[in-house]
């Protein structure tokens, strides 16, 4: 019986760019923890973990005085309010990075 030596792992580079990393509807201007995140390793295997929590958040943006109505000065028009306000989610996110044998890899 022939015995051949395993053939070597293939070479994994885990190397990456986040570009954006959102939950829920984009709120203008907010930069997530993750985002722009570029991480890059000479390592064949090598890990990287990102542990994220995520709250749900509403945005509300003070309204612009209302069309005001002849019968009605003060009212506000119906949906109003909903113009002004974004129902999203923010996140803190954490992280680990290093090197792993080839058995780790999943």
């Amino acid at each position: 019986m022939n015995h051949q030596a395993n053939p070597p792992p293939p070479a994994f580079n885990f190397s990456h760019l986040i570009n954006e990393l959102s939950f829920g509807p984009l709120y203008p201007s907010l930069l997530n923890p993750l985002d722009r995140t570029y991480a890059t390793t000479p390592d064949n295997f090598y890990k990287y973990q990102y542990y994220l929590s995520v709250v749900p958040t509403i945005y509300t943006r003070a309204p612009s005085p209302p069309p005001s109505s002849p019968d009605n000065p003060t009212a506000l028009p119906p949906n109003y309010s909903n113009r002004n306000t974004i129902i999203t989610n923010q996140y803190a996110a954490t992280s680990q990075s290093h090197p792993v044998t080839e058995r780790t890899i999943p």
